[in-house]
């Protein structure tokens, strides 16, 4: 018989599911692990059933199954497959603890950094002359979702246009959900402000004996 060069996986399991997001370029399987996890069995097969397989510190021939403490947010493993002539083909395995972060990392307001109150509560103030405010949310986790009022949700980032009501304030939801479900509901207060800084008159004794000169903006009494 000939002696196979093969060092290929046919398939890497984690529990029982088989990883499927995997790179061939990089040699990367990549797969979610719940939360609270601390330890996961890893199961890994060669093509070709004559190949060395090790993992951890277990090897074995054709196939191999170990267990892996996940205490980290981040685990890699790296598996290592050797051919019946010796050649050698190293795979890695990140197993990525599912998120439960649902915060906010910043919130923008027409470009404008927004921070929270000590009520957790965002407030900022727009021109009374504008019919809507460019509202920016962005959560601090890769692979959270932020919805902004009734608008689709985004992964990571969400740039909405917000009609403003005719009141002075307009209250703005936003809900950001977590990788695994959890959400985080908070509220944009959006304050109409004047940018008027004009004077209408200047009244002496109770009446305006002023004059106004536009370009130099000064105003003349006459007493």
């Amino acid at each position: 018989n000939k002696i196979s060069s093969s060092n290929a996986l046919e398939y890497v399991k984690v529990g029982t599911e088989v990883l499927t997001d995997y790179d061939e370029e990089t040699k990367t399987y990549n797969a979610f692990i719940p939360a609270d996890s601390i330890s996961v069995t890893l199961e890994a097969k060669a093509v070709n059933s004559y190949a060395t397989v090790s993992a951890e510190d277990a090897s074995a021939v054709g196939l191999v199954t170990t267990p892996v403490d996940t205490d980290s947010d981040l685990t890699k493993v790296t598996i290592e497959v050797t051919a019946e002539d010796g050649n050698k083909e190293t795979y890695t395995v990140n197993l990525r603890k599912i998120s439960t972060d649902n915060t906010a990392k910043a919130v923008y307001v027409n470009g404008n950094v927004v921070k929270p109150d000590e009520n957790g509560k965002y407030i900022a103030k727009v021109p009374n002359t504008d019919d809507n405010a460019r509202l920016k949310v962005v959560a601090t986790s890769d692979y959270a979702k932020v919805q902004i009022e009734n608008f689709s949700e985004e992964i990571k980032t969400s740039v909405q246009y917000v009609t403003l009501s005719e009141n002075k304030v307009t209250t703005v939801n936003v809900i950001i959900t977590a990788q695994d479900g959890t959400k985080n509901a908070f509220e944009v207060e959006l304050e109409k402000v004047s940018e008027d800084v004009r004077i209408s008159s200047i009244l002496i004794d109770g009446i305006d004996k002023t004059t106004y000169d536009e370009e130099t903006k000064t105003y003349t009494a006459y007493i």
